[in-house]
């Protein structure tokens, strides 16, 4: 959002993105108050000429951090297609939030609360800080590994009669064996184990 300027009575106002050093440069203004209800800046007209030049060093900050965070965006976005997920979740990311997308499940939701907890629900997706990464990869790779057990569980179980052990204990091994070679492929050799 680049700089916004009107004009109130004899003052001049400054609307923008909250940024560090864009409020530091607009503080610096002789005058300049802050108004919370209107979360915009005022500058007397007296300081017009100086408030314009400050609008081009904070139209500079904003594009370079703007710029900055669709590079990241985009960094994580393509990182994101080489980790573990369910297919029945979606996982996106903007503006240094990922936002994670899956149909209501209690189970999910439990888990997902006691993995990631600096996660908030935005009424459509549940909001996940970038910093949480590792958490939502854990939540994600362990999900991915549940449904896969319940699934395998479910077929192995349904499929082979209780009086068939062997058949039974080789279809759990070979299913320790596939998720053990996905977490290698996705912790590489410091996967858990199981």
């Amino acid at each position: 959002m680049p700089v916004e300027i009107s004009e109130f009575g004899d003052r001049l106002i400054a609307k923008f993105a909250f940024h560090p050093g864009a409020v530091e440069k607009i503080k610096a203004l002789p005058g300049a108050t802050y108004s919370g209800e209107h979360r915009s800046w005022s500058v007397s007209k007296r300081y017009a000429k100086r408030l314009h030049q400050t609008v081009y060093e904070i139209d500079a900050l904003l594009a370079a951090d703007a710029a900055a965070v669709e590079e990241e965006n985009a960094r994580i976005a393509a990182e994101i297609k080489s980790w573990v997920q369910p297919s029945n979740m979606m996982v996106k990311v903007k503006d240094r939030e990922f936002s994670l997308e899956f149909k209501y499940d209690d189970d999910h939701i439990a888990a997902l609360k006691e993995m990631v907890p600096a996660r908030r629900w935005a009424g459509w997706a549940f909001k996940i800080p970038a910093s949480s990464e590792t958490q939502l990869r854990d939540f994600l790779h362990d999900r991915a590994m549940k449904i896969a057990r319940d699934t395998l569980a479910c077929m192995s179980f349904t499929m082979i009669p209780f009086d068939c052990d062997d058949r039974r204990e080789l279809l759990e091994r070979r299913l320790k064996g596939r998720i053990t070679n996905i977490d290698k492929l996705a912790y590489g050799p410091a996967a858990p184990t199981s």
